[in-house]
């Protein structure tokens, strides 16, 4: 059975990087990626496809084929959660913004929320 690999990631250079770890592990293993971004507001769905757009030229550039979507949650890391449940995915992997001390107690974290909730394991790419 193939891997089913979702990665969430939000247009920065710590996403970047793991789109590139995530294609290469699905180009080495013979895994299925998708890749989502999840927004907070249909408004927000041009930015969204940008983002989406640079990612299908990372790809290209590693010579794999992967899906991208987006979704619309006011809760980013929830829908991250729903996301990898719907489609029954085995791993999430996603970009760490690397915030410490108060700012993270204050700003949250997408990447931690992901870590404890989801159903499936999460990779963190520094």
């Amino acid at each position: 059975m193939t891997m089913k690999l979702l990665v969430a990631v939000d247009g920065s250079p710590e996403a970047e990087k793991a789109v590139r770890y995530a294609l290469q592990f699905a180009k080495d293993s013979g895994a299925s990626i998708t890749v989502l971004h999840v927004i907070t507001s249909s408004v927000a769905q041009k930015e969204s496809e940008k983002v989406l757009a640079r990612v299908r030229d990372i790809a290209k550039e590693i010579g794999i084929e992967c899906n991208t979507k987006s979704y619309v949650n006011s809760v980013i890391s929830r829908g991250i959660i729903d996301e990898a449940e719907r489609g029954d995915f085995d791993q999430i992997i996603m970009g760490s913004r690397g915030l410490t001390g108060l700012k993270r107690v204050l700003l949250g974290s997408v990447a931690d929320s992901v870590t404890h909730y989801a159903h499936c394991p999460v990779t963190i790419v520094r």
